[in-house]
Order: C-alpha cells, then sequence, then structure tokens
C-alpha cells in the first residue's frame, strides 16, 4: 500500500523494529506470560512508531493497515517462534546436561574413543591417527553446534516475517493509490466529524431537557 511519508515507515522497517524490541525482551516472559509480553511490548513499540509517523502527516488508513498486519499476522508467528526458543534456551537446547563443562568433557573423549575405533576398523579406510582428536574436538564444540543450528533457525523466521512483510506492502501498492488513500482518510476524517457534531447536538438537547 502507498505511504507517503516515506520508506521509514514501510512494512518491513516496521516490523524490524518491532520484533527487534520483542527479541531484546523476549528471554524475561515466562512461558506462561511470554504471550501477553510480547504483545504488550509490540503494542508499545507500536504506539511510539505511531506518534512519529502521524506527527509526519501519514496516512491514517496506512497505518491502521500496518498495524493490523503487525499484530494479526507477523505477532501470532513470531510469539509461537519465540515461546519455542525460549524453551529451547532453558533446556539447553536438549543438550545432555545443558552442555556445561562435564557435558563438553564427555562429548570430547566419546569422540576420542569412537574416532580410535574407526582408526581400527580394517575396512575403514582412514589411516591418520589424528582422526581421534579431530572427532574431539568436534565433540567439544557439539553444544555450541547444536546452539547455533536452533538460532540460525530462529532468526531466519525473523528475517522471512520481516521480508514476507515488505512483499505484501508491494503486492497492496499495485492496486492503491495516493489518492485512494487520501479519499479514505476524508471519509474517515468527515465520518468522525459528523460523530463529533451528533454528539454535540444529542448534549445540547439533553441540556435543555
Amino acid at each position: 500500500m502507498y505511504d507517503p511519508s516515506g520508506s521509514s515507515f514501510d512494512y518491513a522497517n516496521v516490523i524490524f523494529s518491532v520484533l527487534q524490541d520483542c527479541e531484546h525482551r523476549r528471554r524475561s516472559f515466562s512461558e506462561e506470560n511470554v504471550h501477553a509480553g510480547l504483545m504488550e511490548c509490540a503494542n508499545d513499540k507500536l504506539v511510539r512508531v505511531k506518534t512519529s509517523y502521524l506527527d509526519g502527516m501519514g496516512s491514517k488508513s496506512y497505518w491502521r493497515d500496518l498495524e493490523k498486519e503487525v499484530l494479526e499476522t507477523v505477532m501470532p508467528q513470531y510469539i509461537a517462534a519465540a515461546a519455542e526458543q525460549n524453551r529451547r534456551e532453558r533446556n539447553g537446547y536438549g543438550v545432555f546436561r545443558g552442555g556445561y563443562l562435564a557435558a563438553r568433557v564427555l562429548f570430547a573423549l566419546l569422540g576420542l574413543v569412537i574416532g580410535g575405533i574407526i582408526i581400527e576398523v580394517p575396512f575403514i579406510p582412514i589411516f591418520e591417527k589424528a582422526f581421534a582428536f579431530v572427532l574431539a574436538f568436534g565433540g567439544w564444540f557439539y553444544p555450541d553446534v547444536v546452539r547455533m543450528m536452533h538460532e540460525y533457525r530462529h532468526y531466519k523466521l525473523l528475517n522471512r516475517l520481516v521480508t514476507a512483510g515488505e512483499e505484501y506492502q508491494r503486492e497492496r501498492a499495485r492496486y492503491v493509490s495516493s489518492a485512494d488513500v487520501e479519499d479514505e482518510d476524508d471519509s474517515i476524517a468527515d465520518e468522525q466529524r459528523r460523530d463529533a457534531e451528533r454528539r454535540a447536538l444529542a448534549a445540547r438537547n439533553s441540556q435543555k431537557q
């Protein structure tokens, strides 16, 4: 959809800004209040962005559509992923003993033992003795590899949400012009003005009675 206020308030930029704030606070929420907490965080961010947007004479109808996209399309997908990521982090990504020092030592020893067995097996063509130490090295960093894989998937989802918002705005822009936005804003303003006049008239009538 056309945005007369400039690219700073494009769907992608606003979605990125909202998700950035939510990610900053994500770990502070418990499993029970992660949904309410992240929605509150998103709403707070949107309020601040909206103030800046409307101060720049932005379109109210554009903002209404953007806000709906963030709260009804982006946030439900993000909250589900955020809750799952919180569970993984608090469970140590499912790695034995959370991948702490004792677990790393155990993984390294297992790698060393497995590597030694592979070297000694005659039908496996590996003759380099250092191969066992390579597996031990890999075992030591196995918890980090698991963590990075899960984090990569999580941040890939965030990037996909931003990209999807950008593509959605581009598709809408094909069929909506700036004149359409201005006409819609004018009609909303006229309706609000008529409502205010009706309320004022009703108030005066009640005072006369």
